[in-house]
């Protein structure tokens, strides 16, 4: 993870991998994530998985 600014380039799902062996993700894009998923039911009691 990454101190930068969102980037909103992210994607997520079950089971994806990443394309490098180092992957980075901007803490405020996990933010934004966790934010949107207070709404939704999508991830609810689900494993998700968050990559650039």
């Amino acid at each position: 993870m990454s101190n930068g600014a969102a980037t909103g380039e992210f994607r997520t799902a079950n089971g994806i991998r990443s394309a490098s062996l180092l992957p980075t993700l901007a803490r405020a894009d996990v933010a934004a994530f966790m934010l949107a998923q207070l709404d939704g039911t999508t991830y609810s009691r689900r494993v998700a998985n968050i990559l650039r």
